[in-house]
């Protein structure tokens, strides 16, 4: 199997895009990195969604205590 052709079968393979199966023998080292990235995808959706969250809780903690009473 090519470089191309890992990409194409396993690139998206943790959204259940493209092969199910992993190769079972013989794995060059292109798939085991096509591989390897197509897990950290998961990483990198939490972490923007975990920089996002404590960016909007930031702002939204630092004009709560702005506000002043009413009184």
């Amino acid at each position: 199997m090519t470089c191309a052709e890992a990409v194409q079968a396993y690139a998206l393979r943790s959204l259940g895009i493209g092969e199910r199966l992993l190769p079972r023998a013989d794995i060059s080292l292109c798939e085991q990195a096509v591989l390897i990235g197509s897990g950290m995808i998961w990483n990198v959706y939490f972490g923007i969604l975990a920089l996002a969250s404590g960016f909007f809780f930031a702002v939204a903690l630092a004009m709560a205590k702005n506000t002043r009473p009413a009184g």
